[in-house]
């Protein structure tokens, strides 16, 4: 069911505006609305206006899910499976009500992840949904915070009685900071200034792991984690509103300008800032976020990240070495093997070199 409510909203966010052609006129050079710039301004503005309504109406979930993620991501962090009581800590049911916990819980944040580009926030201090906005974004970097280590050496004490239930653990964890981690960027891309008060905690969570953690443990890494790893500092990085070299793009706004002119009838209008309330180049949020990223840059950490994923992750070992000169053609074969499932989910495969 959450699976289906992922790409409900997904197909929502992405759905379409078909323009139907009128029916054929008699001496008319075009029949499409579109071609015709009289109309074009109305057109646009009812598509939007459209767009908006049904996106308000798809947000309407929006503090179900919050509520979703938090309660279910504590209850899989926490190892608990107990079901408020009902199950015995350690039998087979409570193993099996901590797996739907942690099922749940990435896949509440995977639905939040396509609908947070629908939340239109015009103006953060007078919009009564800022507030719950940013408990979400808060949660979402204690998320991370609290699944960032890789492989998990120890488990919560309501799993420890579970045989091999590490390894497991470890990968449900994996799962569920993957899927924060890509909450995150969305957020950054839409909604900066209320997601800036956390650019100073989720960056360590994504940074430290990679500096701190030898070549074995690094290597044994899910690709899809270091590309989200290094996906959101990225995205951090490149975000205008947290880069205090760029100000004026605070003033510029995101709007279209075209598309303002036109819908408003001529007169070209535009917002102060990302988010749209004029104060971002003053928000104490946005001013620690700024503070950040100059720091991260001014002490070289991406330059010791990229030394770092270079060497110990990118780098052939000297085992992989060493089947390259013993069977070229075998290690050859095994690279695609690993290459393949990535490459049809992600695109993309950096490895191996």
């Amino acid at each position: 069911a959450i699976k289906t409510l992922r790409l409900c909203i997904q197909s929502i966010r992405h759905r379409k505006i078909i323009v139907p052609k009128g029916p054929a006129k008699r001496g008319a050079n075009n029949n499409n609305p579109m071609l015709n710039m009289r109309n074009l301004g109305n057109l646009i503005g009812k598509a939007v206006h459209e767009r908006k309504e049904v996106h308000a109406r798809a947000c309407s979930i929006f503090g179900a899910l919050a509520e979703g993620i938090v309660n279910h991501a504590q209850t899989a962090i926490a190892g608990d499976g107990s079901g408020g009581g009902s199950c015995v800590v350690g039998s087979s049911e409570a193993h099996s009500a901590w797996r739907a916990e942690s099922l749940l819980a990435v896949g509440y944040t995977k639905c939040m992840t396509e609908l947070i580009p629908m939340i239109e926030i015009e103006n953060t201090l007078a919009d009564p949904r800022t507030p719950a906005v940013r408990r979400l974004m808060e949660s979402l970097a204690q998320i991370c915070e609290a699944t960032r280590s890789y492989p998990t050496l120890s488990v919560p004490p309501a799993l420890a009685n579970i045989p091999s239930v590490v390894q497991e653990y470890t990968m449900k964890m994996d799962k569920t900071y993957r899927a924060a981690l890509v909450c995150c960027i969305s957020s950054i891309r839409t909604l900066p200034q209320l997601f800036a008060p956390q650019v100073s905690r989720i960056l360590p969570a994504v940074v430290d792991p990679i500096l701190t953690s030898d070549t074995s443990v690094l290597q044994s890494m899910p690709v899809k984690r270091l590309i989200y790893m290094t996906g959101l500092v990225r995205t951090v990085l490149t975000c205008a509103m947290y880069d205090e070299t760029r100000n004026d793009s605070l003033k510029a706004g995101k709007k279209n300008a075209v598309l303002s002119m036109l819908m408003a009838g001529g007169s070209s209008r535009s917002s102060g800032n990302a988010d749209g309330d004029g104060s971002a180049k003053d928000d104490p949020g946005v001013i620690e976020a700024r503070t950040t990223v100059t720091a991260l840059l001014a002490e070289g950490t991406i330059e010791r990240l990229v030394e770092a994923l270079v060497g110990k992750f990118l780098r052939l070992h000297s085992e992989e070495l060493q089947e390259w000169e013993d069977d070229p053609e075998g290690r050859y074969e095994t690279d695609l093997a690993e290459k393949m499932p990535l490459t049809e989910a992600d695109g993309v495969s950096p490895r191996h070199c």
